[in-house]
């Protein structure tokens, strides 16, 4: 059961996302897009608990991950920075935002992203990727319409 102080923490946390996104967006542009960051839609194929998800969304950014920066690029702390928001309609699905490495460019990013999803268990082949994600996606991410929406913290790296 959550408490008022629960509540008041996820909104906290939902606030200041948004707040720093939108300063993210500003800085790394003109006309508020932001070109460093690709946005990406990722569904389900099917209808499963939040922890599947996670845990699936973890298994693609793994092998993504692995694939840019080898076997070793954990260690050296090489990873894409993530910002992944887990949204809870019928069926759970997620929006993330992808800062794009030096070096690397949105294709190969987003090609690497889609075929590893489409690859784990349940990621589904009907998926959406913008580049440039601008202001209009940064507020469309971070709406949090049900309570229940939220950063999938177990994924996110920044």
């Amino acid at each position: 059961m959550q408490t008022n102080r629960d509540v008041e923490l996820r909104n906290f946390y939902r606030t200041q996302l948004k707040k720093w996104l939108k300063e993210e967006s500003n800085a790394g542009g003109r006309d508020g897009h932001c070109p460093k960051f690709l946005a990406a839609s990722l569904n389900l194929n099917k209808s499963i608990d939040e922890i599947e998800a996670s845990e699936n969304l973890r298994h693609c950014l793994n092998k993504v991950n692995r694939k840019l920066f080898g076997k070793n690029g954990n260690k050296k702390g090489q990873k894409l920075k993530v910002i992944p928001v887990m949204e809870k309609t019928w069926k759970i699905h997620f929006h993330l935002l992808i800062e794009i490495p030096e070096g690397k460019t949105f294709k190969e990013i987003r090609d690497l992203l889609l075929w590893y999803w489409r690859g784990t268990r349940y990621g589904a082949f009907k998926n959406h990727t913008k580049t440039n994600a601008d202001e209009g996606w940064l507020d469309y991410i971070t709406k949090f319409r049900r309570q229940e929406d939220e950063v999938d913290f177990l994924n996110i790296e920044f």
